[in-house]
């Protein structure tokens, strides 16, 4: 299986580097597949390496024709700065290539041009991308590209998607230490060993608070074939009987969905994966259920719907409520991802949030801060919602602890709300130690049995 071959040409020696993401509550629990996938597609005629800095500093090894950093969210941006100012300093003449979900959108990969030492900004999807500025294409010949030239930049038309991805190249696990790809935590919900897949890429809904350049909201699906038999090569190599599915939502297509789960349950693993409530049926349950899944993880966000019609869901609290009545009657369990913060929070929906969790009682929940991210609404339109944008990307990274409380910034500045974010903080206060009293562990949530 073949996606892009290389002609044998003067052989590169590449450096593919995740920079650190502190604030994780399991900084291994995420294989980098994004540069993992880029790797696979290249390495048969150059010398690539992978570093996976998720734990802090390490040396970046020197002496690379090419450097590729990728910067997957606004809240990494300033760890990734970093490591790219720290390539220039090293390596006056490398060629530096930066891509991920944060330099994507023209407006995002202009930025990263003008203050970091960057030559190149992939946009978008990066294996078609990648290959060609591998294989020394001339710069205005690649599509899908940003870069810098004279002091000018030039932004290059999008890049044509890749419609068959059976034709991509299995991610090149082997270019990583096992513990990198053989998780043994709980933050996949297992004790047992496992690690991720991914099925399909892009998601057709338009969430306002969703960045969907990477792979826009075109979806597309490997087929189950091909899926299986990434499992079969992970379960050989690696001993893994657990994946998790990463994917925005495997639930688009039924028919898919059901050979899917087909081949799962011909590989004998346990899984799990992401949903929408209102693309899941009791058909669809059952299959899963009975091909090995163990749980699902529903963006349910908020017990409001006025808060899921301003984040522009387009689903209903009742559909919610649905889809974990019908995971208790097939044995799924299910675990509700809710969140805090996005603008139109208040004391109100705050309180339907914590009514909607008492009465649908999720086996499991994870409460999360929003982030303005480049390319979503918000982000483009915050007058709109009654917010400012923070200029300084540090205030963007934060995470929420149950068990200490620790809290960090807003990336917002909430006008709309009296008080402003002290008022969304003691908010915030008040929903922690909701889920606190609510038996929240670790970030998780094991609800109470309800009383005889």
């Amino acid at each position: 299986m073949i996606f892009l071959r290389l002609r044998p040409m003067n052989r590169k020696k590449i450096v593919l580097i995740n920079p650190p993401a502190f604030g994780l509550k399991d900084l291994l629990a995420y294989p980098p597949l994004g540069l993992l996938y880029l790797a696979a597609n290249v390495e048969v005629n150059h010398q690539i390496s992978v570093l996976n800095m998720a734990k802090g500093d390490e040396r970046i090894e020197s002496g690379a024709d090419i450097y590729g950093i990728s910067i997957h969210s606004v809240s990494t941006y300033g760890e990734a700065k970093k490591v790219i100012d720290k390539i220039r300093r090293q390596e006056k003449e490398a060629l530096i290539v930066v891509g991920g979900a944060f330099p994507t959108p023209t407006s995002m990969a202009e930025f990263t041009l003008k203050n970091t030492p960057t030559d190149i900004v992939v946009r978008s999807e990066g294996e078609i991308t990648f290959s060609e500025i591998v294989q020394g294409r001339p710069y205005g010949k690649i599509r899908g590209i940003s870069y810098r030239r004279g002091g000018t930049i030039f932004h290059n038309p999008p890049q044509r998607l890749i419609e068959d991805l059976d034709t991509i190249e299995f991610p090149a696990r082997h270019l990583l230490p096992r513990e990198q790809i053989v998780h043994k935590g709980e933050v996949h919900h297992s004790n047992r060993p496992a690690t991720t897949i991914f099925a399909t890429r892009g998601c057709p809904w338009s969430c306002n608070y969703c960045q969907k350049d990477i792979w826009t909201r075109k979806w597309r699906s490997r087929s189950p074939e091909n899926i299986k038999e990434e499992v079969e090569q992970v379960k050989e190599d690696y001993g893994v009987r657990w994946f998790r599915f990463p994917d925005d939502n495997v639930t688009v297509r039924k028919d898919w969905f059901l050979g899917f789960c087909k081949v799962l349950r011909d590989a004998q693993v346990e899984w799990t994966f992401l949903s929408r409530s209102d693309t899941i049926d009791l058909e669809m349950l059952k299959a899963a259920k009975n091909s090995g899944c163990q749980e699902i993880f529903f963006g349910f966000e908020s017990g409001s719907q006025r808060m899921l019609e301003l984040m522009g869901r387009k689903n209903t609290v009742e559909q919610n409520v649905k889809a974990i009545e019908m995971c208790r009657q097939v044995g799924v369990k299910s675990c509700a991802y809710m969140m805090f913060g996005f603008p139109g929070e208040n004391q109100e929906s705050v309180r339907e949030t914590m009514a909607f969790l008492k009465e649908v009682r999720p086996d499991k929940a994870r409460l999360s801060t929003f982030i303005p991210i480049p390319g979503t609404d918000v982000w483009a339109n915050p007058k709109k919602y009654g917010v400012r944008i923070k200029p300084n990307f540090e205030d963007f990274w934060y995470f929420d602890d149950p068990d200490t409380g620790e809290l960090y910034l807003f990336g917002l500045e909430y006008d709309y709300l009296k008080g402003g974010n002290k008022q969304m903080d003691k908010l915030r206060r008040k929903m922690i130690e909701f889920f606190r009293e609510e038996d929240y562990i670790g970030g998780w949530t094991k609800v109470k049995e309800k009383s005889a």
